[in-house]
Protein backbone atom coordinates (compact mmCIF):
# COMPACT_ATOMS: atom_id res chain seq x y z
CA UNK A 1 0.00 0.00 0.00
CA UNK A 2 1.26 3.33 -0.88
CA UNK A 3 2.21 5.76 1.65
CA UNK A 4 3.20 9.52 1.40
CA UNK A 5 5.85 8.96 4.74
CA UNK A 6 9.41 8.19 3.78
CA UNK A 7 9.93 6.60 6.98
CA UNK A 8 6.73 4.19 6.98
CA UNK A 9 8.36 3.54 2.69
CA UNK A 10 12.21 2.18 4.33
CA UNK A 11 10.46 0.44 7.17
CA UNK A 12 8.66 -1.58 4.18
CA UNK A 13 11.71 -1.77 2.03
CA UNK A 14 13.61 -3.17 4.89
CA UNK A 15 10.79 -5.61 5.16
CA UNK A 16 10.56 -6.75 2.27
CA UNK A 17 14.65 -7.63 1.91
CA UNK A 18 16.04 -11.29 1.67
CA UNK A 19 16.69 -12.46 5.27
CA UNK A 20 19.18 -14.76 4.30
CA UNK A 21 21.63 -12.02 4.13
CA UNK A 22 21.08 -11.31 7.86
CA UNK A 23 22.72 -13.38 10.96
CA UNK A 24 20.81 -16.12 11.47
CA UNK A 25 19.22 -15.78 8.28
CA UNK A 26 16.34 -13.64 9.82
CA UNK A 27 15.25 -10.05 9.16
CA UNK A 28 15.78 -7.92 12.23
CA UNK A 29 12.73 -6.10 13.51
CA UNK A 30 12.71 -2.49 12.80
CA UNK A 31 11.46 -0.03 15.17
CA UNK A 32 10.90 4.18 14.53
CA UNK A 33 12.58 6.59 17.02
CA UNK A 34 13.76 4.18 19.91
CA UNK A 35 13.19 0.03 20.57
CA UNK A 36 10.46 -0.33 22.95
CA UNK A 37 10.64 -2.01 26.00
CA UNK A 38 8.53 -5.07 25.05
CA UNK A 39 7.35 -5.84 21.20
CA UNK A 40 4.30 -7.33 20.24
CA UNK A 41 3.97 -10.91 21.84
CA UNK A 42 5.08 -8.96 25.72
CA UNK A 43 8.55 -10.34 25.43
CA UNK A 44 11.71 -7.59 26.09
CA UNK A 45 13.38 -5.85 22.76
CA UNK A 46 16.95 -7.19 23.21
CA UNK A 47 20.03 -7.51 20.82
CA UNK A 48 19.82 -11.45 20.22
CA UNK A 49 20.73 -12.89 17.37
CA UNK A 50 18.26 -11.63 15.62
CA UNK A 51 19.45 -7.96 16.47
CA UNK A 52 17.10 -5.63 15.53
CA UNK A 53 16.94 -1.85 13.73
CA UNK A 54 15.71 1.68 14.38
CA UNK A 55 15.22 4.52 12.14
CA UNK A 56 15.49 8.01 13.38
CA UNK A 57 14.10 10.68 10.90
CA UNK A 58 17.14 13.59 11.47
CA UNK A 59 15.10 16.06 9.08
CA UNK A 60 14.00 17.44 6.29
CA UNK A 61 16.90 19.74 4.93
CA UNK A 62 16.04 23.51 4.48
CA UNK A 63 17.31 24.32 1.39
CA UNK A 64 14.29 21.98 -0.07
CA UNK A 65 13.55 24.24 -3.45
CA UNK A 66 11.91 24.73 -7.04
CA UNK A 67 12.91 23.61 -10.12
CA UNK A 68 10.69 23.37 -12.85
CA UNK A 69 7.68 23.99 -10.77
CA UNK A 70 8.90 20.74 -9.23
CA UNK A 71 9.11 21.13 -5.21
CA UNK A 72 12.87 19.22 -4.51
CA UNK A 73 12.65 17.81 -0.97
CA UNK A 74 15.90 15.91 0.83
CA UNK A 75 15.52 13.85 3.80
CA UNK A 76 18.08 12.78 5.90
CA UNK A 77 17.69 8.99 7.90
CA UNK A 78 19.82 6.99 10.51
CA UNK A 79 19.01 3.40 10.66
CA UNK A 80 20.81 2.19 13.65
CA UNK A 81 21.90 -1.57 13.80
CA UNK A 82 21.96 -3.54 17.30
CA UNK A 83 23.56 -6.59 17.12
CA UNK A 84 25.33 -8.40 20.00
CA UNK A 85 28.48 -8.86 17.76
CA UNK A 86 30.00 -5.78 15.72
CA UNK A 87 30.52 -8.83 13.37
CA UNK A 88 27.11 -9.56 13.07
CA UNK A 89 25.90 -5.70 13.36
CA UNK A 90 27.69 -4.95 10.29
CA UNK A 91 26.61 -7.99 8.39
CA UNK A 92 22.82 -6.71 8.89
CA UNK A 93 23.84 -3.33 8.00
CA UNK A 94 25.48 -5.03 4.83
CA UNK A 95 22.05 -6.61 4.10
CA UNK A 96 20.20 -3.58 4.27
CA UNK A 97 22.49 -1.37 2.27
CA UNK A 98 23.09 -4.24 -0.43
CA UNK A 99 20.27 -7.27 0.24
CA UNK A 100 22.97 -9.71 -1.22
CA UNK A 101 23.34 -7.88 -4.35
CA UNK A 102 26.21 -5.44 -5.69
CA UNK A 103 25.84 -1.59 -5.42
CA UNK A 104 25.10 -1.45 -8.95
CA UNK A 105 21.99 -4.38 -8.83
CA UNK A 106 20.40 -1.86 -5.96
CA UNK A 107 18.74 -4.11 -4.42
CA UNK A 108 18.75 -3.17 -0.63
CA UNK A 109 18.67 0.88 0.20
CA UNK A 110 21.84 2.33 -1.30
CA UNK A 111 20.48 4.05 -4.23
CA UNK A 112 17.95 1.22 -4.54
CA UNK A 113 14.13 2.19 -4.61
CA UNK A 114 10.92 2.60 -2.16
CA UNK A 115 8.22 0.82 -4.08
CA UNK A 116 5.81 1.96 -1.55
CA UNK A 117 6.09 5.49 -1.67
CA UNK A 118 3.09 7.22 -2.79
CA UNK A 119 2.83 8.33 -6.64
CA UNK A 120 2.67 12.26 -5.35
CA UNK A 121 6.46 11.81 -4.98
CA UNK A 122 9.12 11.28 -7.54
CA UNK A 123 12.16 9.21 -6.16
CA UNK A 124 15.67 11.01 -7.29
CA UNK A 125 17.52 8.99 -4.78
CA UNK A 126 18.62 7.31 -1.84
CA UNK A 127 21.86 8.40 -1.12
CA UNK A 128 24.07 6.54 1.90
CA UNK A 129 26.01 9.74 3.21
CA UNK A 130 27.84 7.42 5.86
CA UNK A 131 28.27 4.78 8.36
CA UNK A 132 30.19 4.46 11.79
CA UNK A 133 30.61 1.35 14.15
CA UNK A 134 30.74 1.41 17.64
CA UNK A 135 30.32 -0.48 20.85
CA UNK A 136 26.50 0.50 21.96
CA UNK A 137 26.74 -0.50 25.44
CA UNK A 138 24.66 -3.21 27.72
CA UNK A 139 21.62 -4.59 26.95
CA UNK A 140 19.07 -5.76 29.16
CA UNK A 141 20.44 -8.79 30.08
CA UNK A 142 24.13 -7.25 30.89
CA UNK A 143 25.78 -8.22 27.70
CA UNK A 144 27.43 -6.12 25.28
CA UNK A 145 25.58 -4.39 22.75
CA UNK A 146 27.35 -3.05 19.40
CA UNK A 147 25.59 -1.11 16.56
CA UNK A 148 26.39 -0.35 13.52
CA UNK A 149 25.04 3.33 12.05
CA UNK A 150 23.54 4.05 8.17
CA UNK A 151 23.09 7.51 7.31
CA UNK A 152 20.83 7.57 4.09
CA UNK A 153 19.83 11.01 2.32
CA UNK A 154 16.40 10.84 0.69
CA UNK A 155 15.96 12.87 -2.36
CA UNK A 156 12.60 12.94 -3.73
CA UNK A 157 10.26 15.50 -5.76
CA UNK A 158 6.54 16.32 -4.56
CA UNK A 159 4.62 16.18 -7.58
CA UNK A 160 0.99 16.77 -6.10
Amino acid sequence: MATESVIRAVQLKVAALSGGNFPGGVLPAVYFGEAPATNAAGSQVQATSQGYVVIRDRGADASAYTFRLDTREFVTLELEVFYPTLADAQQAARGIRLNGGSPAARQGLDYGTLPDLSPAYRLLAVRPVGSSNERAGLGQTGAVVHSVTLTYRVELVRLA
